[in-house]
C-alpha cells in the first residue's frame, strides 16, 4: 500500500465478491488491540459501500466523505472501481477552477476600467446591443473587449507599454473559453484553454502591480 500510494484496498472472497477492505486506519486500529500477523483477515473490516458504475455522483458524494471511498461495481456486482474522497477533490478543482479564474480575470478588468471609462462611453458601447447599463459591473466580456479594440479607450486606460493587438486576442481566447465553461461541459476545459486563463490572470496581475 506504501509502495503505490494506497489508503484502502477492497479484500475480495472471490472474483466478483467483495468481503470488506483494509485500510490505514483499520490497520492501526488492529496493531493497537495487539494484533501481528500478516494476513489481510486480520486487518479487515466488513462494513462497505458499495454503488453501481451508472449512479449518480451526487447521490454517492455523502457516502464517499463519510467513508473516505465506494466501490464501484457492475450491474452483476463485480467490483470495477473505487472511487475515493481525494478522487472526488481533485474533479471538483477540476470543475470549478476555471470559474475561479474567470472571476479573477473579469475583477482584474474591472480594476483597470474603474475610473477611466465614463458611465457615457459604456452607454455607447452597449447601445448597439440595446441595453442599458449603470455600471462597469454591468457590461459582458463581449463589450470590454470592444472597449480594448477602440484606440481611443485603451488609451485612457493607459497600457501604452502593452500591445493592443496581442492583448485583445489574449482576451478574445478568454472569451471564447469562458463560453464554453458557461455551457457547462461535463468533461470541462482542455489543458490548453485552462493555460490561457492562468496566463491571464497571471498577466492582468502584473499589470495591478504596475498601476
Amino acid at each position: 500500500m506504501m509502495m503505490n500510494n494506497y489508503s484502502q484496498l477492497p479484500v475480495m472472497g472471490g472474483p466478483r465478491k467483495v468481503v470488506g477492505y483494509i485500510s490505514w486506519e483499520t490497520i492501526g486500529e488492529a496493531r493497537t488491540r495487539g494484533v501481528d500477523t500478516d494476513e489481510v483477515k486480520d486487518y479487515k473490516r466488513e462494513s462497505i459501500e458499495m454503488f453501481k458504475r451508472d449512479m449518480p455522483l451526487v447521490l454517492a458524494i455523502r457516502e464517499i466523505y463519510r467513508n473516505d471511498f465506494i466501490i464501484v461495481v457492475e450491474n452483476d456486482g463485480s467490483p470495477c472501481g473505487i472511487v475515493t474522497s481525494a478522487d472526488v477533490s481533485s474533479q471538483f478543482l477540476t470543475w470549478t477552477e476555471p470559474f475561479v479564474m474567470l472571476e479573477q480575470i473579469e475583477n482584474q478588468v474591472r480594476h483597470l476600467l474603474d475610473e477611466k471609462i465614463l458611465l457615457e462611453d459604456l452607454q455607447k458601447i452597449c447601445q448597439e446591443e440595446g441595453r442599458e447599463v449603470n455600471a462597469i459591473d454591468d457590461l459582458t466580456f463581449g463589450e470590454y473587449q470592444r472597449l480594448f479594440e477602440n484606440p481611443k479607450y485603451w488609451e485612457r486606460i493607459g497600457l501604452k507599454t502593452v500591445d493592443r493587438s496581442i492583448f485583445v486576442q489574449m482576451f478574445d481566447d478568454v472569451r471564447n473559453i469562458r463560453n464554453d465553461v458557461m455551457h457547462f461541459d461535463p468533461e470541462g476545459i482542455d489543458e490548453i484553454s485552462r493555460e490561457k486563463l492562468k496566463s491571464m490572470a497571471n498577466f492582468l496581475n502584473k499589470l495591478m502591480d504596475f498601476k
